[in-house]
């Protein structure tokens, strides 16, 4: 891809992320294939920036048309209000949101800034240092416990 969508929902969810929903797709499809009994779906997302919110609900948008039966579970991490180094994070939250609330059947909302806390008081390390565990490890085992 050689644009870019500059933090912003709208850019991403309706023309850049429309370039590789496709194959996107494609992968997702092989990997319920690949399954004997696939029961839910479950996305994990940031949506303060442009790929987490529309790629994200993007991909959500597709799982509701191609597994109507199946359910759809969000885990989404929202901006926080005083921290945020995006200016935009607020407005693709709510556009996010709005797709989230009419696609997932169950959605987990969290501010980042819980993460950033329970990061430091377990790991002793801030939620952005690599060392042990990779970021999208920590979060899905916050998430999961």
């Amino acid at each position: 891809m050689e644009e870019y969508a500059a933090n912003n929902f709208a850019c991403d969810h309706y023309t850049i992320s429309k370039q590789i929903i496709d194959k996107v797709n494609n992968q997702l499809r092989k990997f319920v294939d690949n399954c004997d009994n696939v029961m839910d779906f479950a996305i994990g997302h940031s949506l303060c920036g442009c790929t987490g919110s529309g790629l994200g609900a993007l991909i959500l948008d597709c799982l509701v048309f191609g597994f109507r039966k199946k359910r759809k579970i969000g885990f989404e991490v929202y901006p926080s209000p005083n921290l945020s180094t995006c200016v935009v994070g607020p407005y693709n939250a709510l556009l996010a949101t709005h797709l989230l609330l009419d696609h997932a059947e169950i959605c987990d909302f969290t501010v980042k800034l819980s993460y950033d806390f329970i990061c430091f008081e377990k790991y002793h390390e801030e939620l952005y240092c690599y060392k042990h565990i990779c970021l999208n490890r920590k979060i899905l085992r916050f998430n999961l416990c």
